[in-house]
């Protein structure tokens, strides 16, 4: 029979890269009414759904899991709350037959692969922070259909690609890959029609923004330091922005935006930007590319070394809102937005 005892509980914000660990006593819920028997395997992955536990179990609460942990999660098929892995060392298998993690699924410094969730269907938020270099895809999640609040991938200086998100087919509802050196390509992911919030910067070896592809509306779209975009013909279907930042404005230091830009081709279908920011995009020469857009209620373009101000004139022209909060020049010369 399991116990389950005083377990280390970890709250985890997806707005922070780091999680706080508290302390609680956690309950588990045999489904069948009665205890599992559960064997222990070593550490390793097993790369394979396991087979369906004769007593599967659903956890109450939020764990952390290292090579400390005595939470015992064998046989468990749903944890309701947060669960954090950090480092190595603890025993994979246990995982084997979890489906859901009703909260915030997090990796802080794990080891390579994540086959041993080959099982998991449903995560709420999915969090990865400082993996090891070795973590380099997410190959082992090609059984997660949905993630339907947040995925963030900061500072994962190993991770190459997002394969291993191909069967995502419901969310995420916002999406932040932040200074990931070496990420190069998306896969078959592809984001839904409709997003709260998307923040692409620091991505140096991004040479498409293909998981864009089927947006149309999105409340706020940041696109900063992707020296290898040089279009936005991805963007094609983007019909509407709450907050469009193309390129980062700072009001005090040169900002680094899209180096290979040189116009906005690729926007046909946009129509309204509530707040349009255009900064540190020196390659760009023309602001064509959007001539739908003809609804902009407030718009910064400053720090672009090669547009003119007739260009600038020009695009400004297209805007139908005679009340639009309306700046631009060199870096400093607007607040920003």
């Amino acid at each position: 029979m399991s116990t389950i005892g005083e377990t280390t509980t970890a709250t985890v914000t997806v707005d922070a890269t780091t999680t706080t660990p508290t302390t609680a006593a956690e309950t588990s819920t045999d489904t069948s009414g009665t205890s599992p028997t559960t064997t222990m395997g070593t550490t390793g992955s097993t790369g394979t759904c396991a087979n369906p536990c004769e007593n599967p179990k659903v956890l109450e609460g939020s764990f952390n899991v290292d090579p400390q942990s005595t939470q015992d999660f064998g046989c468990v098929t749903e944890i309701n709350g947060d669960l954090a892995f950090f480092s190595s060392g603890w025993i994979r298998e246990q995982f084997s037959t979890l489906k859901r993690v009703n909260g915030v699924l997090s990796f802080n410094l794990v080891a390579c692969d994540l086959s041993f969730l080959s099982c998991l269907e449903f995560v709420d938020s999915l969090v990865i922070t400082y993996p090891d270099d070795c973590f380099v895809d997410l190959s082992g999640l090609e059984s997660l259909t949905t993630i339907a609040s947040v995925l963030r991938i900061t500072d994962a200086d190993g991770m190459t690609s997002l394969s291993g998100l191909d069967s995502v087919l419901n969310g995420p509802t916002s999406l932040e890959l932040v200074r990931n050196a070496k990420l190069a390509s998306f896969g078959n992911f592809v984001l839904p029609s409709a997003m709260d919030s998307v923040i692409l910067t620091a991505l140096p070896e991004i040479a498409d923004l293909s998981l864009l592809q089927g947006i149309e509306t999105v409340q706020s779209l940041v696109v900063s330091d992707l020296p290898k975009i040089t279009t936005f013909n991805d963007l094609g279907k983007l019909v509407e922005a709450g907050r469009f930042e193309l390129g980062p404005c700072s009001e005090d230091s040169p900002a680094l935006g899209l180096i290979s830009l040189v116009d906005l081709t690729g926007l046909s279908a946009l129509t309204h930007v509530g707040t349009l920011s255009i900064a540190g995009n020196p390659s760009l020469m023309a602001l064509s590319g959007a001539p739908l857009l003809t609804q902009m209620d407030t718009v910064v373009i400053v720090g672009n070394a090669a547009l003119s101000d007739e260009s600038i004139a020009e695009f400004l022209a297209q805007n139908a809102n005679a009340n639009a909060d309306v700046c631009f020049g060199d870096i400093g010369a607007c607040k920003c937005p």
